[in-house]
């Protein structure tokens, strides 16, 4: 009895250890990228902002296209009027910006200002989502109502310096992103080399 209870306890130590290591070993890779990234965008806002604007409006074409394909094969009364439409405008939108901006200087720049402009548009959305979510805790009394009225402040002021300047205002919030995402992996890392020294320690 005693032999078998001796047996089984470093196995189950062993399984419960392998998936910590596993899990610090991710975070030390994770954090290593987001640090790697984070700093290549906050030194190289221009570049990462430019790159930005390609993925996003290259998805956008990818969206749009998925959805065409997903209205080609449903069946005729699963068929959505509005997703056909959707698909071939943001297509259209994506083709059209994308041959715009490797054609012309004026076509990248104006690819940039509208995709700051919609970014804008759905930030002030969102802030003036946040002032009535801010209103229902409130009224209930729910704490923390403070934190997100104040994000829905920061939102709207966001959005409006976008509008005023969206040019401007998409490379420097990608340097700003750089910096969050720096600071973010450099958390993040610390923590997985914590942990994993307190799996040593325990060893």
């Amino acid at each position: 009895m005693n032999q078998t209870y001796e047996t089984t306890v470093p196995v189950q130590e062993h399984a419960e250890e392998t998936p910590r290591k596993t899990g610090v070993a991710s975070g030390v890779l994770i954090g290593t990228l987001m640090i790697g990234f984070g700093l290549l965008a906050a030194f190289a806002p221009v570049a990462t902002g430019l790159s930005l604007a390609y993925v996003i409006t290259a998805g956008l074409g990818v969206y749009g296209a998925t959805q065409l394909v997903s209205f080609v094969r449903a069946g005729k009364e699963r068929r959505s009027g509005w997703a056909l439409a959707n698909g071939i405008l943001l297509t259209g939108f994506s083709l059209f910006t994308l041959w715009s901006a490797v054609q012309t200087t004026y076509g990248t720049v104006a690819m940039i200002s509208v995709l700051a402009t919609v970014v804008a548009f759905f930030t002030v959305l969102s802030g003036i989502g946040q002032f009535f979510t801010f209103a229902e805790l409130r009224e209930h009394g729910t704490e923390g109502a403070g934190w997100v009225l104040t994000s829905g402040i920061l939102n709207v002021i966001l959005g409006i310096v976008l509008l005023t300047n969206p040019l401007a205002s998409w490379f420097a919030l990608s340097a700003v992103w750089g910096i969050y995402l720096s600071v973010s992996g450099l958390a993040l890392l610390v923590e997985s080399i914590s942990g994993r020294r307190g799996v040593r320690g325990d060893a």
